[in-house]
């Protein structure tokens, strides 16, 4: 699947999808204020693609990607996964410090979107590998791809 399409005509490239998780109450209060003539309740999901932040009133379930979940409850198509590499105590402790990051979970390891982008992972790098193959083994097969 290259395309995904939401909200019934939008359509985004996979491959520019940095990140999708369901909206949260806090998402719907920001947009409320940013968006005052949309209806957040309608909406479901936040995608974050390289360029923009978009939202889909389809569930991640609907939207039949093979997805990865990275961190809980945070999830990236199995098809952008380029690598994942173990990150060290050190590595960590390093990012701990810097105020750039807020660590709020025990990291295990750095994966390599394919358009170069760096996430981290409370996945060890096989497991999450792991899951990226049976995610795209399973795409199209199972509602929701292979969660």
């Amino acid at each position: 699947m290259n395309n995904l399409r939401i909200n019934g005509d939008t359509v985004l490239a996979v491959a520019e999808i940095k990140e999708i998780r369901s909206l949260t109450d806090e998402d719907r209060k920001r947009m409320k204020k940013d968006l005052p003539h949309v209806d957040a309740n309608k909406f479901n999901t936040r995608i974050e693609t390289e360029s923009r932040v978009r939202y889909a009133q389809e569930t991640i379930e609907q939207m039949g990607l093979g997805l990865v979940e990275f961190v809980p409850g945070r999830f990236v198509p199995a098809s952008n996964i380029e690598s994942a590499t173990e990150i060290s105590k050190d590595e960590t402790a390093k990012l701990a410090k810097d105020d750039r990051y807020t660590l709020k979970h025990k990291f295990a390891s750095r994966v390599e979107l394919k358009s170069g982008k760096i996430k981290l992972s409370t996945l060890t790098a096989d497991r999450l590998m792991n899951n990226r193959n049976l995610a795209l083994s399973l795409r199209g097969r199972a509602p929701g791809g292979a969660m």
